[in-house]
């Protein structure tokens, strides 16, 4: 969840991005389990920078679930007229001209292929790992962000940080 808060300030400081300084970055989260949450929870707290405009997941008690905490946060900070979209299908949420950029948190085996539909869709992506399966997705994706230039990120908590450095131990 500790990488997942850097990407507003990724997305802001990228000239390519084109953004005033003032327009807050709206951002769907695709995929709603554990770690979706864990992802949506931690940017959606960077009022300033980011807003939650969409959630989606195939599964509808963890996209009521989704919805639901995003549409409590905002009512904590004082919000009425809450707007939070909820969908199941990915596709839908990328039509929307409105979203600037997705966090991609879906099961590991379709990670390359939503977030090359993503970057083809013109939206900056944050994406969990593992990011790709095979260098043939690894290769689509980096053409799609390069074409289109898009920003790319990947989560690497618990590979480095402590107090998780036994991944690296064990990988040694």
């Amino acid at each position: 969840g500790a990488g997942i808060v850097t990407i507003p300030e990724i997305i802001r400081s990228n000239p390519f991005f084109g953004r005033s300084p003032g327009k807050l970055i709206q951002f769907a989260q695709i995929g709603c389990g554990r770690q979706g949450t864990v992802d949506f929870s931690g940017t959606m707290k960077h009022t300033g920078l980011c807003r939650l405009v969409a959630v989606c997941d195939l599964d509808s008690r963890r996209l009521d679930i989704a919805k639901n905490r995003a549409i409590e946060f905002y009512k904590s900070k004082g919000e009425t007229n809450i707007d939070v979209k909820a969908y199941h299908d990915f596709n839908e949420v990328l039509n929307r001209p409105d979203i600037d950029a997705v966090i991609v948190s879906v099961p590991d085996h379709q990670h390359a292929y939503v977030a090359v539909k993503a970057v083809l869709a013109g939206k900056d992506v944050y994406c969990q790992k593992p990011l790709t399966y095979s260098i043939s997705e690894a290769i689509a994706l980096r053409t799609a962000v390069r074409a289109r230039k898009r920003i790319l990120q990947t989560g690497s908590q618990q590979r480095s940080e402590m107090p998780w450095n036994t991944f690296r131990i064990a990988s040694e």
